[in-house]
């Protein structure tokens, strides 16, 4: 989506094209291996943008921005390597079957911005070496059913559990952690 040039490949123009009042919906979690998202911009008022991906989504390259609430599902991973912004919640889900590690990677300090609106992680683990921006707003972390999320200090510690360095929480921006 934007300026990535393989496979399937859908211009910002012509997502600009797309209209509905309900939601928009890219890729599927049955049949979508990886979706990339390069400077993809969507200004349609729709109730939602949704990714779903078998795999695992890739944003990289340039600023991507929507102009609605954004929802990520992949089984695997999801990496960021550039800046997203969402004018509503954002709705991260990595390892969504709870069987692959999946993990949210915020890489090379670009950010996840829900322009003072709820950010919500679900991932085994997270790499957070970028922010992520919810104002007002919280910033909710969850993990896998039998699995623990352990925060601040060195978190020296392995095993069955997402960690999140003390670096990591200082680069998490809202009035409101849970």
């Amino acid at each position: 989506i934007g300026d990535f040039h393989d496979g399937y490949h859908v211009t910002n123009a012509e997502l600009l094209r797309i209209h509905t009042e309900k939601v928009i919906r890219i890729g599927s979690e049955l049949s979508t291996k990886y979706i990339y998202f390069d400077e993809a911009k969507y200004a349609d008022q729709s109730r939602m943008v949704r990714v779903d991906s078998q795999h695992s989504i890739f944003f990289k390259g340039g600023n991507n921005s929507f102009s609605t609430n954004l929802v990520m599902t992949a089984k695997h991973d999801v990496h960021i390597d550039a800046n997203v912004y969402a004018n509503g919640f954002v709705n991260i889900i990595a390892d969504a079957d709870c069987i692959y590690n999946g993990t949210v990677e915020l890489l090379n300090n670009h950010y996840v911005d829900s322009n003072h609106n709820l950010i919500h992680v679900v991932a085994h683990d997270m790499t957070v070496h970028g922010y992520f921006r919810a104002g007002a707003h919280a910033i909710n972390l969850e993990t896998c059913p039998g699995k623990h999320v352990h925060v601040g200090g060195k978190n020296n510690t392995s095993g069955n559990q997402m960690i999140l360095h003390q670096h990591e929480l200082d680069r998490l921006g809202t009035v409101n952690l849970t």
